[in-house]
């Protein structure tokens, strides 16, 4: 069978579960679930779009401030892209 079929089935497959889960992160209206999801797929496809150049993530995160609430210490956004790019 062609590895392009199968690549396509196995995305389809995964976007349709995407979208039910999704849907029903919405219709309970769990948007606070929904987007730290997308948060979580975007940074995730970040770093496979970078590849290499996966340093990158350090300036175009600098300018970020904020805190994230359940990390202990109160470390930045800037400091976690520096440890996922190290």
């Amino acid at each position: 069978m062609n590895k392009n079929a199968i690549f396509l089935g196995l995305v389809t497959f995964f976007a349709l579960i995407a979208a039910l889960f999704l849907g029903m992160f919405v219709a309970q209206g769990k948007f606070r679930d929904l987007g730290l999801i997308i948060v979580v797929v975007g940074l995730f496809s970040m770093c496979l779009f970078l590849r290499g150049n996966i340093w990158m993530i350090i300036p175009l995160c600098s300018g970020i401030t904020g805190t994230i609430g359940f990390l202990p210490g109160n470390i930045t956004i800037s400091e976690i892209a520096t440890l996922v790019a190290f």
